[in-house]
């Protein structure tokens, strides 16, 4: 910025200056010379501000403003090229990392889920700690704790595989098995289909949301052994919306989104009496949502009730997940679980005059 701005604003004498400093760092073979990148992005905006990098010729009454607005738009371009570059040299490097380059990368990828960054800092102390350490692969695993030197085995106590933050949120066979996971993912569920609004009809597998007869579609509609997570109808419009979550690790969540897809496509044409539309959607372990995902949960917030805002019902959801995570996480030894009351949403709508 500083070389653009000199380039800009300097006379003939001091650009020819800089033009023979650029020839003699040019012979440089052992370092690549700063001046010479600094001229190079300089004159990549430059050429894309004007014709065949030929700087226009300012005069007349508003000579001096034209001039100025010019070396502003450069610069800005410089700023621009620059941002481009580092946040290309951070992801690249962040892909490489072994402990933590699968989940910065994925961030990276999607230029940062604001919702997910702006609920951080209205978490408690406790469960933002573990945020923190679980993004960075820095929570006390057994595994962590044997590359530390701080115990002699890696190995989960419960299933006996080595026991990595992914392995305890999402990988263990008994946890899986003692509900933990099927809890974390019903917390969301049930959150969700107790903020539709009452003018739809809405089931899930869960008690006292399951459709006449058992399961989360009517059998009026159609007759099938699956159970779809969420189906909300709209008697008005004659349409069956299907929705079905996942809470997997960041790096699985394109994975069991084509699985589930393909899983409830069926549904989309062997359900005739009303138009039916499927939409799998996925939280991950850590409350991080996917452009993808914002999308899906913006159609979905339709039917929630008026009250519910789009920023705090995804707000909500990613919470959820993260803090019952938290709760898998310091259970991670115990063979035995307990599944709690599920978790309530963290935001909720205050009644006006109320602090």
């Amino acid at each position: 910025v500083s070389q653009t701005r000199t380039r800009l604003k300097s006379d003939n004498i001091v650009n020819n200056a800089i033009d023979c400093t650029l020839e003699r760092e040019s012979e440089f073979t052992r370092k690549k010379s700063t001046c010479i990148e600094a001229e190079n992005i300089y004159q990549k905006a430059l050429d894309s501000c004007t014709v065949l990098g030929e700087i226009p010729d300012f005069s007349g009454e508003n000579a001096g403003a034209l001039k100025h607005k010019f070396d502003n738009q450069v610069s800005d371009k410089v700023k621009a090229v620059l941002s481009v570059e580092r946040r290309e040299n951070w992801e690249n490097h962040v892909k490489e990392l072994v402990v933590q380059g699968n989940f910065l990368a994925l961030a990276a990828a999607e230029r940062e889920d604001v919702v997910w960054k702006s609920c951080m800092y209205d978490l408690k102390q406790g469960t933002l700690k573990f945020l923190l350490n679980a993004s960075i692969d820095t929570l006390p695993t057994a595994a962590n704790l044997k590359r530390w030197k701080k115990s002699g085995s890696d190995l989960c106590k419960l299933c006996k595989r080595r026991q990595t933050t992914e392995h305890i949120l999402n990988g263990c066979k008994v946890a899986l098995e003692t509900g933990r996971y099927t809890w974390r993912h019903n917390c969301v569920v049930n959150y969700i289909v107790n903020s539709v609004d009452p003018k739809f009809r809405v089931f899930s597998d869960l008690p006292g949301h399951t459709a006449p007869g058992g399961g989360s579609i009517p059998p009026e509609l159609y007759v099938t052994a699956l159970k779809p997570d969420i189906v909300i109808l709209d008697d008005h419009t004659k349409k069956i919306h299907i929705f079905e979550l996942t809470c997997p690790g960041e790096k699985y969540i394109e994975t069991r989104h084509i699985e589930k897809s393909n899983k409830y496509a069926h549904f989309q044409t062997d359900i005739t009496e009303y138009s039916c539309i499927v939409n799998c959607f996925e939280v991950s372990s850590k409350g991080f949502l996917t452009k993808r995902n914002h999308t899906t949960l913006n159609t979905l917030n339709h039917f929630m009730k008026p009250d519910i805002k789009k920023a705090q019902f995804k707000s909500n959801i990613s919470t959820l997940s993260l803090t019952a995570s938290h709760h898998i996480f310091l259970c991670r030894n115990e063979p035995t679980f307990l599944a709690p009351p599920y978790l309530l949403p963290p935001l909720v709508v205050r009644a006006r005059g109320s602090s």
